[in-house]
């Protein structure tokens, strides 16, 4: 994949982990009112982590060293998402609000392939195919709250194309549709999906030669921020009527997570507004945007990650969870009491209600959680 095309929603599949002794199983803790708990408890030399969370606090993550396994944990019970006879390599994507699950994985002759799966029927792993069109090395990159999964393939020419598989009513999917490309862009690679009044609307990236822009695909491609800043945009959440998006754009030796405004037209087509770049933690140049909430009074918030070296984010030395509330960043760590046992390092996600999903090292082990504020039901 080039490298303008990270997408933040992947930071917790691709990063390397130290796996490192086993500790006690991590305990509730609080601070301020928050809470906090271990998803699933990783044992000796192995590494749970957060991938995604949805509006109902069902959280799906990974498991494992070198061979990892997908799990779904919602209200303190864990399942595993095991595939098929024959499909190996699981990696979960997201999850929306009814409990559909996207994965990229292995199929049986060992080409990457696309798969849903319901929570309420974990061994019925569906299958995404490009269907007409002609290409391969397909990977999904998101899924929206309704389920409509969002992804990338290569061209029968070799290009990075977008496409979008839309699920009906009936909970069936549509036939691939590839996302069309701007003037004078040549690729393309989704981070976000969501709905307004019906409409189907996809938000990522596009690219040309060195550069990139963010983009809505809302029917049409329309790119928002300039090239040469690397944006993209990977987090979206309702706001009175139209939207919030967050994501993160690099350049100059920094990376910044950012906020924009999402409105929609007469004709229902979305737009991002004026973006506005988020403050760095004092001694992290670098910072990715993975999530954003939006509560019931208006206020938003943002999480993310921000790392201490000026290499980016991925392999950085050390990386630590943030928040950014009231336009101000802090560590997600400081809303915890100072002796808790934790080291929370990456935030996957947050939803409509404020709970925030990620991963961080508990008494030496590697552990997914889940955290709450006070005001969370």
């Amino acid at each position: 994949m080039p490298s303008f095309l990270v997408c933040p929603r992947l930071v917790a599949a691709i990063m390397c982990v130290s796996f490192l002794a086993a500790g006690t199983p991590a305990p509730a803790s609080a601070a301020a009112g928050y809470t906090i708990r271990a998803l699933v408890p990783a044992p000796a030399g192995q590494a749970s982590y957060a991938i995604a969370i949805n509006n109902h606090g069902a959280v799906v993550g990974q498991m494992g060293g070198v061979n990892t396994r997908p799990f779904l944990a919602v209200n303190g019970r864990t399942r595993w998402l095991d595939a098929p006879r024959n499909v190996t390599q699981a990696l979960v994507v997201g999850i929306d609000d009814s409990g559909m699950i996207a994965l990229n994985a292995l199929d049986p002759s060992g080409n990457p392939a696309v798969y849903t799966v319901a929570a309420g029927s974990l061994h019925r792993w569906t299958r995404l195919t490009l269907g007409r069109l002609q290409g391969s090395n397909v990977e999904a990159s998101a899924i929206g709250p309704r389920g409509d999964v969002a992804g990338s393939f290569f061209t029968a020419r070799g290009r990075l194309r977008s496409l979008i598989w839309v699920r009906a009513k009936n909970g069936r999917y549509h036939a691939a549709r590839m996302l069309s490309l701007g003037a004078g862009f040549d690729r393309s690679i989704t981070g976000v999906v969501f709905r307004h009044r019906g409409r189907i609307d996809v938000a990522g990236a596009q690219g040309y030669g060195g550069g990139q822009v963010a983009t809505i695909w809302s029917p049409s491609p329309q790119a928002t921020l300039s090239a040469g800043q690397l944006p993209f945009i990977s987090a979206y959440a309702t706001r009175k009527g139209a939207g919030v998006a967050a994501g993160t754009t690099w350049g100059q030796g920094t990376s910044h997570a950012w906020y924009g405004g999402v409105t929609f037209g007469r004709n229902g087509s979305a737009s991002l507004r004026a973006v506005n770049l988020l403050p760095l933690e004092p001694g992290y140049p670098q910072a990715v945007g993975t999530g954003v909430s939006v509560s019931a009074n208006g206020s938003l918030t943002v999480v993310g990650d921000a790392a201490n070296d000026g290499g980016g984010p991925f392999g950085s030395a050390q990386v630590q969870a943030v928040i950014w509330r009231n336009g101000a960043v802090e560590p997600l760590q400081d809303l915890l009491p100072p002796h808790s046992g934790w080291q929370l390092t990456e935030a996957a996600g947050i939803n409509r209600q404020g709970l925030i999903a990620g991963q961080g090292v508990f008494h030496g082990r590697h552990e997914a959680f889940i955290m709450a504020p006070p005001s969370a039901p």
